[in-house]
Order: structure tokens, then C-alpha cells, then sequence
């Protein structure tokens, strides 16, 4: 798993909406397949003052300089077991951030010397910040989390109510990922996966990912019940209208 050498250069920085931002870039999975990579960063109140959320970051480069906008760092969220590899850098930049994520993830983690300070352990239900510990947060309401204990690699979605927003990482992909190549001097396209339309297959692929059907459903439908319009996805394009429809779509036979 590999970003690009001159990543700074290849990122593709957008406020989807208010208070909502995503950094793009290219990322090669196994060597073989371009599938993009996405962070997401949520401006929000704090009883403190305005601060920030960050989701799966990238390794941190001038262009997250530029969209923090010197706030504070206050949340770090890894969205699985395998978005985790820039965790360790914010934290050393950010020490008085604390991390998100599950258990499995603060086992791995451990190693990396890096504490997950806020560990998700109810699983499939949505939970507000104050639900896993978090009580900083001005309003509770306008953040949800629910973790999937179901999926492969242990998904922890993020619900932002006032942009109407879902951040997902392996939960679902939208690909072929145009923006996360559109600075870069290569191209995902001419990769064969995306020549023989792999985006075809995509809604085969989200649900080979969802290990245990029962436990999954339940989250999954609570899910489809928030009311959000955009889905940012870490591996492919970010839906900004009818996201909830998109989503339905992906899951359909699991939401029955």
C-alpha cells in the first residue's frame, strides 16, 4: 500500500460543504489496484471553541495545514483496521488530540505506540459522542457514530447531521476515483479492473466485505434512517446529492 512520492502535489483539497472538507489523492492497493484515498475534516464546536474532527487522514502535509486553519486538532478517528496509517503522525503533531476507533484497532495500534483514547466497543447501534465518552462536544445530536463488528474490517461510520453527511471508509466504494487522480501524472484508469468496469461489480464486492448478515442489518438499517444527502468514501467519488438513495442502492438486499 503506497501513496505517491510527491503526495502534497497530487492532493485535491474541496470544502463540500460549510465546515466540511475532503483531501484527495492516489493510493495503490497491493501494488496493483489504484483505488484513491480521502480524509475527512469536520469543523466544529467544542465547549472550548471551534475545533476539529479528522476521519482516516492522510499523512499530513501543507495542504491539511491549510484546511485546519491553525484550529485545534480535538478528534482523530481511525475508520477501521486498515485506515490507520497516518494516525501515528497527527498524534505526535497533535499530542492533545485523542484517537477514535475500535478495539481491534488499539490492539494493532499498540505496537505503533499509539493509544486509541476513545474505543468504540458497542457495536451495530448509533451512538452520540457522549455514548462513547466524549462530552466536549456542543452539540451531541449533530454527531453519530456505529460500528459494524460485521464487516471485514471492523467499520466505524461517522453521521455529521448539520451538512447531512455519512463518512464511510470499506463500508462502500464509488469508483473509478476521478478526483483522487485528477492532480496526478498518472492515471488510474488505464489500470485493467477499471477497463473491464469494475465499478459493475461494486455492489458485489461492499457486500462480500459484510462477514455477518444479521449483525449487519440491523446497523445497516439504521443507517439508511439517518437523513444525509452526502457519503464521502475513502476509495472512489464523493456523492453529494442523493447519497441516502446511493446508499440504499448498495445494500438493497441487506436493508429487506
Amino acid at each position: 500500500m503506497a501513496y505517491p512520492i510527491n503526495l502534497d502535489e497530487t492532493i485535491v483539497t474541496k470544502e463540500i460543504v460549510s465546515d466540511l472538507y475532503t483531501l484527495s489523492c492516489p493510493f495503490k492497493q497491493l501494488g496493483l489496484l489504484d483505488i484513491g484515498a480521502r480524509s475527512t475534516i469536520i469543523k466544529a464546536n467544542f465547549t472550548d471553541g471551534p475545533g476539529t474532527i479528522v476521519i482516516a487522514p492522510l499523512p499530513y502535509t501543507e495542504s491539511s495545514e491549510k484546511v485546519i486553519g491553525g484550529l485545534p486538532v480535538k478528534y482523530l478517528v481511525g475508520p477501521n483496521i486498515v485506515h490507520h496509517m497516518a494516525l501515528k503522525e497527527w498524534h505526535d503533531k497533535f499530542p492533545e488530540s485523542k484517537v477514535i476507533g475500535c478495539e481491534k484497532l488499539a490492539a494493532k495500534k499498540a505496537s505503533d505506540d499509539v493509544a486509541i483514547e476513545v474505543i468504540v466497543k458497542q457495536n451495530n447501534v448509533l451512538l452520540t459522542p457522549k455514548d462513547i465518552g466524549i462530552d466536549d462536544i456542543d452539540d451531541q445530536e449533530d454527531l453519530k457514530f456505529i460500528l459494524l463488528t460485521g464487516h471485514n474490517n471492523r467499520e466505524l461510520v461517522t453521521f455529521h447531521g448539520r451538512t447531512k453527511s455519512l463518512v464511510v471508509a470499506d463500508l462502500a466504494f464509488n469508483f473509478p476515483p476521478i478526483e483522487q487522480y485528477s492532480l496526478s501524472p498518472s492515471t488510474a484508469f488505464n489500470n485493467a479492473l477499471y477497463k473491464i468496469g469494475l465499478q459493475k461489480y461494486l455492489p458485489r464486492i461492499t457486500r462480500f466485505l459484510i462477514k455477518d448478515d444479521n449483525q449487519s442489518k440491523t446497523a445497516l438499517k439504521s443507517i439508511a434512517n439517518l437523513d444525509f444527502d452526502i457519503v464521502i468514501v475513502c476509495h472512489g467519488e464523493t456523492i453529494t446529492e442523493n447519497g441516502n438513495q446511493w446508499f440504499r442502492a448498495q445494500f438493497g438486499p441487506l436493508l429487506d
